[in-house]
Formats: C-alpha cells, structure tokens, sequence
C-alpha cells in the first residue's frame, strides 16, 4: 500500500489509532518510521493530528508515549504540548497537565493560559487552577 501511495493522513490516523487502543505503542512509533521509509517524511503536522485524534479518543496516555519517542525526528511546537495539555486535563490528570505545562516554559513556548481554563471549567475542577 505504501508503494502504491494508496495511504493517506486519514488511514494513517485511523492506523495509529487502532493501535494505540490495542495498546501496541511500539507499532505506532514503527508506523511512523515505516511511512517515512515509503516517502512521506516526518512532519509535524501529521504528529499533531494523530495526537488530536488520540487525544480526542481518550487515549492521551499512548499519545504521550508517541511524542516523547518521535521528539528526535520531528521538533515539536505549542501545539503538540497543548494537545497533550487539553487532553490530560481531559481525562482528569492534572499533574501530568501541569508537567507538561511546565515542559512548555522551559522550551520557551507561548502559554495558551485561555486552553488550560477552559478545560478546568469544563471538567468542574476549578479549584485545580
């Protein structure tokens, strides 16, 4: 499939998302380096819309994983690290919200204070803010 460029972003996601819920993140990280082996380069934009749909699943824990092992090939930005933001605060982890909140100053992104109050508001945890 990948010769024949029949793989697209959408499949891709649809892939990595199963996955993911199979709990094979190993295979999500080969994923990637497999569709980079057959043309489609590693991007950031691509990343960020397989942690969206993960984070949107609820599986916020695998996307986690995915980023920390493709951190190396692709140099990720505020959106990433808000995606995982919104989505621990999702799920009801604040601390690892926060630990990714406080990776976000340190590599000297722009806060999106607005995503985190949100979300906080959102889930009834106001009093975590």
């Amino acid at each position: 499939m990948g010769e024949r460029k029949l793989v697209n972003d959408k499949t891709f996601r649809i892939g990595v998302k199963y996955l993911a819920e199979a709990r094979e993140l190993k295979k999500c990280v080969e994923i990637f380096h497999l569709m980079n082996a057959y043309g489609f380069v590693y991007e950031l934009e691509r990343l960020n819309k397989v942690i969206e749909t993960l984070c949107g699943e609820k599986l916020v824990f695998e996307a986690k994983y995915i980023v920390m092992k493709m951190k190396e090939f692709v140099q990720l930005n505020g959106v990433t690290y808000k995606l995982l933001i919104v989505g621990f605060c999702e799920v009801g982890d604040m601390i690892e919200a926060s630990k990714f909140w406080n990776l976000m100053v340190d590599e000297g992104f722009e806060l999106e204070v607005e995503a985190m109050m949100d979300t906080f508001f959102k889930n009834n945890r106001v009093e975590a803010f």
